[in-house]
């Protein structure tokens, strides 16, 4: 059972914002922005956090000019590695990254794929679609 103060303390958040506060407004927000993209990707078999991995692997191989690590595409990111990681095989598993053991270092050497390209794309231009409407309103 919950007492007065412990309900206090739930309306507060477990961070003390009040749940009208501007930070978990921002967060609401950005909260329906991602299903609104989630539900406009479903019929790529992609999700925004599929899609930004994707991002973050090309940009990180654009960079690098090679393949790169997951451990690289991470730190791009700024995601944790096992986070990456996970999300990596699911890409791996659907033809959109090749994978392969770096010879020189214990880790993935990762490359997008020409259909993983496509996606890629295909995902940016929904995306994009998405926030052009979010910003309308």
């Amino acid at each position: 059972m919950v007492n007065a103060a412990g309900m206090a303390k739930m309306r507060g958040g477990l961070s003390g914002c009040s749940p009208g506060s501007a930070a978990i407004q921002r967060w609401r927000s950005a909260q329906s922005w991602r299903r609104a993209v989630d539900r406009e990707l479903r019929d790529l078999d992609l999700t925004f956090s599929r899609w930004f991995v994707l991002d973050a692997t090309a940009a990180s191989i654009r960079l690098a000019g090679d393949a790169v690590s997951q451990r690289e595409v991470a730190r791009y990111a700024e995601m944790p590695e096992m986070t990456v990681c996970n999300v990596m095989w699911s890409l791996t598993k659907r033809g959109w990254v090749d994978r392969d053991i770096n010879s020189l270092i214990p880790a993935w050497r990762v490359l997008l794929t020409s259909h993983g390209t496509q996606v890629l794309q295909q995902g940016r231009e929904r995306i994009e679609a998405v926030s052009a409407r979010w910003a309308a309103g």
